[in-house]
């Protein structure tokens, strides 16, 4: 009986609501795969992250506001943690204990900006009510739950994922991941080539209609992921080639000059840090003679923008006399707001946004005038200290264990923070959907080689 009626209902809905119907049928698959194996949930979740916001992952299931197959899915994740004896507040050594303490202090941050945004909601929900809600539960909802879902890949990573076998495992299915989501952007854009060759207008509305994200948030999966791609195509089976290949192609065609940008110099990064100087000297070489011959016009257009100009503001497309300046000015002229900040969207409440002084957008473009704008001084000085106390521990880590492992992890920090410049966001969000867990993959694999005493992957010589 219980079969007919599941079987009535996933009809029904693939009848109603076909993408919410998919969802469900696939449900008792999901629950199997992910109680088979503890790695199992976490490896399911970071391979479908791309598409969280698809019409599949989106629609609420029966009408219930919240209740949508990627909020369950990562509600599983979790359940799977503590059902293989995860346990947030029990640490097994200091690194974990500081880790934990660190991700909460970074959460308590992030939902106190969320719940301070509450006193102006009306505010913009009135400048856009498109995008944002008048009621506090679904803004909530919206902008601090299911952003704050995204991090628990951090806590499963760093509880479970402890040995070298799994942390390459953990790995592999994100470049996986990657190779996924390359072929997806490639037949999306390929098959309106013609279109998004004549303007990124066009391209925009194509990456947004299919995966309902702008194309710089894909840009920065890829921005975020690129030195682990680069890790397995140095290991030289053809398959890695081929996901290296495919990643760099559909950067390209996204056409984010940041994220090319960071593509080409986080692959070189990588190579210096692991000193292959033969293999950076090959991919440079093959990058300054694609751009010098085989580059398309619409690339070379769009890789011109402001240069013509001679200045960093053209070349940042008004960013900085447009947005950057006017905001910083806002803050100095409030002491209230430079040092305690205003909370989540302070942008849409500032002065300058709201006399049209600046661009109308809802996001600075870049990540640590976010944090500044919204947080304030005092909470912006901590962060970045921390931040850098974080990167100097790392650096130093990396260079004891000298293994393309480290390194390759070390750099994927490297390569998200030179892109925060542009934009993207430190907050949990579609730009730091990956940083996460590959954070506590960093953390466990210089744990393990601490706790052993010694490297158990031999440190690579100085050249190839």
């Amino acid at each position: 009986m219980v079969t007919i009626l599941a079987a009535s209902l996933v009809s029904l809905l693939l009848v109603t609501h076909p993408y919410l119907g998919f969802a469900v049928g696939i449900l008792p698959l999901v629950a199997w795969f992910g109680t088979a194996s503890k790695k199992n949930a976490l490896f399911l979740f970071l391979l479908l992250l791309p598409y969280h916001a698809t019409a599949v992952f989106t629609e609420n299931f029966i009408g219930i506001t919240g209740v949508k197959p990627f909020n369950l899915l990562a509600v599983f994740l979790l359940v799977m943690f503590l059902f293989h004896n995860g346990r947030v507040f029990r640490t097994e050594d200091a690194i974990e204990k500081k880790a934990m303490w660190v991700f909460g202090i970074y959460l308590v941050i992030f939902t106190v900006a969320v719940v301070r945004s509450l006193d102006y909601l009306h505010i913009i929900y009135m400048i856009a009510p498109d995008k944002y809600h008048s009621a506090p539960v679904n803004h909530i909802l919206s902008f601090l739950v299911r952003p704050a879902l995204f991090s628990l890949s951090f806590i499963y990573v760093l509880k479970h994922i402890r040995t070298e076998k799994e942390i390459n495992q953990c790995v592999d299915v994100i470049c996986g991941a990657i190779f996924i989501l390359s072929c997806i952007v490639l037949v999306v854009t390929v098959a309106n080539i013609t279109r998004i060759t004549l303007s990124r207008a066009y391209l925009d509305e194509i990456i947004s209609s299919f995966f309902s994200m702008h194309r710089n948030a894909i840009g920065s999966i890829y921005i975020t992921c690129i030195p682990l791609l680069v890790l397995r195509a140095l290991g030289g089976k053809t398959f890695p080639v081929i996901n290296y290949t495919a990643a760099g192609a559909a950067v390209l065609l996204l056409q984010s000059r940041s994220t090319i940008a960071v593509f080409l110099g986080g692959t070189i990064f990588l190579l210096w840090f692991a000193k292959r100087w033969k293999a950076m000297a090959f991919f440079a070489g093959i990058f300054l003679l694609f751009f010098l011959f085989w580059l398309p016009d619409f690339l070379a257009r769009v890789l011109s923008i402001g240069l013509h100009s001679g200045t960093i503001d053209a070349v940042l497309t008004g960013r900085v006399d447009n947005l950057w300046v006017p905001l910083l000015k806002d803050r100095f002229n409030n002491p209230e707001h430079l040092f305690f900040g205003v909370g989540f969207y302070s942008i849409l409440v500032s002065p300058a946004y709201l006399q049209h002084d600046i661009f109308q957008v809802n996001h600075p473009h870049n990540a640590f005038l976010e944090l500044f704008l919204d947080c304030g001084l005092i909470v912006f000085s901590v962060f970045v200290f921390y931040l850098a106390m974080f990167l100097k521990k790392a650096l130093s880590l990396a260079k004891k264990a000298d293994t393309l492992t480290g390194w390759a992890l070390f750099t994927c920090l490297i390569t998200y923070l030179v892109g925060t410049i542009s934009g993207r966001s430190f907050y949990p969000s579609r730009n730091t959907m990956y940083l996460f867990p590959i954070i506590a993959l960093l953390i466990n694999y210089f744990r393990l080689h601490l706790s052993a005493g010694k490297y158990k992957e031999a440190p690579f010589p100085n050249g190839d």
